[in-house]
């Protein structure tokens, strides 16, 4: 049996990283495994890259450039740019040898003009088996990853709250009649990290009859396992003596990750005259002139990509808010338990079915700054907090095991082979 993953990204995002891991998992399964990314270093054993010339990278550029162009005069403003993908440009996937030599092809994460709706018919129409891990929601909607309130993908996609001008006719419309021709003679097989996101493909009307599994994302507890936090922060250069709250994400300033709710939460702290912590942020750093205003000191880490460093910034944290507004599986919520840091999250998305609320972590009503503060005085003010964190990391270990998942996904593997 030959598998190939197929990701946009080797490392960037949430999504590639998860890849990355499943694909290391499933190496150390001895299954014969592949990963195809668009570009990347391709370090590792059986990893590939498309754009392996000079030339190649700038075609895969100008893809990703020709993608937005297209997008602008549709988005309804800058902020929306980059979550809606009309999938107009990308590669025929089969001209690759990995892809066509392989049984199975498992999409990741495919968008910013690497897999278009176009290569994804070819794909789906060649007889192989297609296997497509949903890290949002684009594969079922009109283009969009994340719909937020909007419904539309339930029954057919249009008056779409990211575009200029929504009608029942709009490009989101458009996308999923694309869609729904492409489906029309064969499905691909379905996987969710998360229970909640399967749920929400088996409401939809692109790919609710299509076979849907739930298969959460691995993590090596060994890679990720607390470090000594006063040992963390001095090597991190942090205060050794003061309570650090940590809030990371790709972008710090991306609108979806909550990071406004924590802001206001840490300003209900002072007004209530609350002991002030100090803040720690990991990721594409947020402009200093949005922070002057807390009333805590902030510490920006920047990026921060190799797990080592990962480690000790889980580690010299007391708690990790992630105030998500809508997600799938976290990377960030395990990474950080796994280092048996507990988190503060929304009770939304799949976050539920990874924080067992009150005994590994604090779950709060979803956008309440409140109910965020109300965690962090919880955990602050525990008895145990030792037994937290050892709890948390106790269930990323019987969870999200490497084995454990690779397994899940063999099984999966063996089944479609033997229809």
């Amino acid at each position: 049996m030959k598998v190939v993953l197929v990701s946009t990204y080797e490392q960037k995002g949430g999504a590639a990283i998860a890849c990355e891991r499943t694909f290391q998992a499933l190496r150390q399964s001895n299954l014969d495994v592949k990963l195809l990314i668009q570009e990347g270093n391709c370090h590792n054993p059986g990893q590939y890259a498309w754009a392996s010339t000079a030339l190649r990278k700038k075609t895969a550029f100008a893809r990703f450039v020709a993608e937005r162009l297209y997008f602008l005069p549709y988005e309804r403003d800058s902020s929306v740019r980059f979550a809606f993908s009309p999938a107009r440009f990308g590669v025929d996937l089969l001209r690759h040898p990995s892809v066509a030599e392989a049984d199975i092809v498992h999409l990741h994460w495919i968008n910013f003009g690497f897999v278009s709706l176009r290569s994804l018919a070819r794909l789906l129409a060649s007889g192989k088996r297609v296997v497509w891990t949903c890290h949002d929601m684009w594969a079922f909607t009109g283009g969009c990853h994340y719909p937020g309130e909007c419904r539309g993908f339930v029954q057919h996609c249009g008056k779409c709250p990211l575009l200029k001008r929504p009608s029942s006719h709009d490009l989101s419309q458009r996308l999923w009649q694309a869609k729904s021709r492409t489906f029309a003679h064969q499905f691909p097989t379905l996987v969710s990290p998360s229970q909640w996101l399967a749920d929400q493909a088996r409401q939809s009307s692109l790919l609710g009859q299509c076979d849907i599994r739930t298969i959460p994302n691995p993590l090596d507890a060994e890679k990720f396992k607390p470090v000594p936090m006063r040992k963390a922060r001095q090597q991190l250069g942090l205060p050794l003596e003061r309570t650090l709250l940590l809030f990371g994400a790709f972008n710090v300033t991306d609108p979806r990750k909550g990071f406004a709710f924590l802001q206001d939460a840490l300003r209900q702290m002072a007004a209530q005259g609350f002991p002030l912590p100090e803040l720690v942020l990991f990721g594409k750093p947020a402009p200093e002139d949005s922070l002057r205003e807390l009333p805590v000191r902030v510490h920006q880490l920047g990026v921060i990509q190799d797990s080592t460093t990962l480690t000790q910034v889980y580690s010299a944290a007391d708690l990790m808010i992630f105030p998500t507004l809508e997600d799938n599986l976290p990377n960030v919520i395990s990474e950080a338990m796994a280092c048996g840091t507990p988190v503060i999250s929304f009770q939304t998305g799949g976050v539920p079915e990874m924080i067992r609320h009150q005994q590994t972590g604090f779950l709060a009503p979803p956008q309440s700054a409140q109910g965020i503060l109300n965690g962090i005085q919880w955990y602050l003010q525990h008895e145990d907090p030792h037994q937290i964190r050892a709890a948390a990391r106790q269930w990323v270990i019987d969870t999200y095991h490497p084995e454990r998942v690779a397994r899940l996904h063999l099984d999966l593997y063996h089944t479609l082979l033997n229809r």
